[in-house]
């Protein structure tokens, strides 16, 4: 007989404890709140009341792997639509891959794909890979070669002229300084308009705001384009900062964020409501304690003293 440790059952209990609480937190969020995953297996479930999609035709892409509920999605669709084309970056179709193969987790997408169309009873039409060749690189056989050579060790070298240049710098300052004094020779020597050249990287935290600072001293224009959230926007931060400062009793923090964004006019011409005027504010307002909705708004005047020394002041 086995006779479990003190540890041990102090564990088993506490995972009994927990359980029990998160069975109760799915008990009072059910109906009440929903996220991500909850959205994707509303989707699922409505797939297959949607008459629309019963001769539709969809095609998947941008995809290396699906999640559980994703493919709950995926599964509806096989059988509502009238066809579903899935495009996955690989060209291997049957064989299994190393776990360190470039291709791995796409391949592994592929299998699991074939067997849950086959676990439904969805016939699968022929599998189409598309001939690079032929097609975007028919023209640049160098870049045919560059993929088809990619995880090859020793790679072959290719014969003829190679328009590609590969480059190593010590740390992302200098490569985007090597990449920026070559764009500049470009449009010198070579005669490229700036709107020719298109900078790609897949690290843009690392990049971004390098590429900002120093194309701005080569005086190479440049449009970054990426994806920011609206939470930081001056008229998002401006609408924000005025609610919680009605709501939170105008406290300091919030006041001052809500002018600093440059949206509150000033109540006289004379005296805009710019930067320095801001901070010559928050200065007063942090000096003399200045908080709340009763501080703000009160007839009184304010008084603002200039200290010249520790013995004497004098009102200004």
């Amino acid at each position: 007989m086995y006779i479990k440790s003190r540890g041990e059952r102090a564990l088993i209990e506490k995972l009994d404890d927990l359980l029990y609480i998160y069975e109760k937190l799915n008990l009072a969020l059910a109906g009440n709140y929903i996220d991500s995953e909850d959205q994707l297996q509303l989707l699922a479930e409505k797939i297959g009341q949607a008459d629309s999609l019963k001769r539709a035709e969809i095609y998947i892409a941008g995809f290396h792997q699906f999640t559980p509920q994703e493919l709950e999605v995926v599964k509806a669709l096989l059988k509502q639509c009238r066809c579903v084309t899935v495009a996955l970056t690989t060209d291997i179709e049957t064989q299994s891959l190393s776990e360190l193969h470039l291709f791995h987790q796409t391949s592994e997408t592929y299998h699991a794909l074939k067997q849950l169309a086959e676990d439904n009873g969805i016939a699968v039409e022929d599998t189409v890979i598309l001939d690079t060749k032929q097609g975007k690189f028919i023209n640049r056989p160098y870049f045919a070669h560059l993929e088809e050579n990619f995880d090859t060790r020793p790679a072959p070298a290719y014969r003829g002229d190679v328009p590609i240049k590969i480059a190593e710098a010590v740390h992302p300052r200098a490569e985007v300084e090597a990449a920026a004094q070559e764009i500049v020779r470009l449009v010198r020597e070579k005669k490229y308009r700036f709107r020719d050249i298109v900078v790609l990287n897949r690290e843009a935290p690392t990049y971004h705001d390098l590429i900002a600072t120093i194309f701005g001293d080569y005086d190479i224009p440049v449009f970054i384009d990426e994806k920011r959230p609206m939470i930081h926007h001056p008229l998002i931060e401006f609408i924000r900062s005025a609610l919680e400062a009605v709501e939170g009793d105008w406290r300091y923090d919030a006041v001052f964020r809500m002018l600093k964004t440059g949206f509150v006019p000033a109540a006289d011409k004379k005296c805009p409501l710019n930067s320095d005027a801001v901070d010559e504010l928050e200065d007063y307002v942090l000096e003399y304690g200045i908080r709340g909705r009763k501080r703000w708004f009160s007839d009184e005047p304010w008084v603002f003293r200039r200290f010249h020394g520790f013995d004497q002041k004098s009102p200004n």
